[in-house]
């Protein structure tokens, strides 16, 4: 009797599972259609095909503007002049960091299909410092009394405010991914290309 009485109040484990499966299933949840379900895989591989080209065009443009600056160097260096060249030899070199930036960005979204906004901050930053780069060498030759020296001052004190408040935004973005236990695309990036799935 006692035993009949405990069994009664415990019923076996597989009841109690079968149970809690059948409230996490949805009776009212309406199957999708085998159409829509194809045309979403379909949409998601020319989208991955598209991004690949754009990554592979970015890749071709970062090499041709590499090299062109590369053989700019080489010539000013083989002539001995480097005047009024060497802005255009930085402005090919950080460009090619902003363009590699955004391959990477592509990169996150064919990997994790997630869009992350810490490369977008970072290619701020770099257009930024491109910029301020490019003031600091145009005003040594503007005097200082003028106002277009003024107005040069006043820009680069903007842009490092810029600056200061991309960073700012980037160490926030990662210190709420940090704080909410949230893993970024390139956290996803790095884990698959340290642990490929075969």
């Amino acid at each position: 009797m006692v035993d009949q009485a405990h069994s009664a109040h415990n019923p076996p484990a597989h009841t109690s599972e079968s149970s809690v499966s059948a409230k996490r299933a949805d009776p009212h949840e309406a199957p999708r259609h085998p159409l829509i379900s194809g045309l979403i895989v379909i949409l998601g591989s020319v989208e991955d095909i598209i991004l690949t080209g754009i990554a592979l065009l970015l890749i071709v443009l970062a090499v041709l503007l590499l090299i062109n600056g590369a053989l700019g160097l080489v010539r000013a260096v083989v002539q001995a002049d480097l005047s009024g060249l060497e802005l255009d030899i930085l402005e090919s070199i950080l460009l090619v960091a902003v363009i590699m930036e955004i391959v990477y960005t592509v990169m996150l979204s064919l990997r994790s299909h997630e869009l992350s906004a810490e490369p977008f901050l970072v290619v701020g930053v770099i257009a930024v410092i491109r910029r301020i780069l490019e003031i600091t060498i145009k005003s040594s030759s503007v005097a200082s009394s003028t106002d277009e020296f003024r107005g040069l001052l006043m820009e680069l004190g903007l842009l490092a405010f810029i600056v200061v408040a991309l960073a700012v935004s980037i160490f926030v973005v990662r210190r709420s991914a940090q704080s909410f236990n949230i893993r970024l695309p390139s956290a996803a990036l790095s884990e698959a290309e340290t642990h490929p799935k075969y």
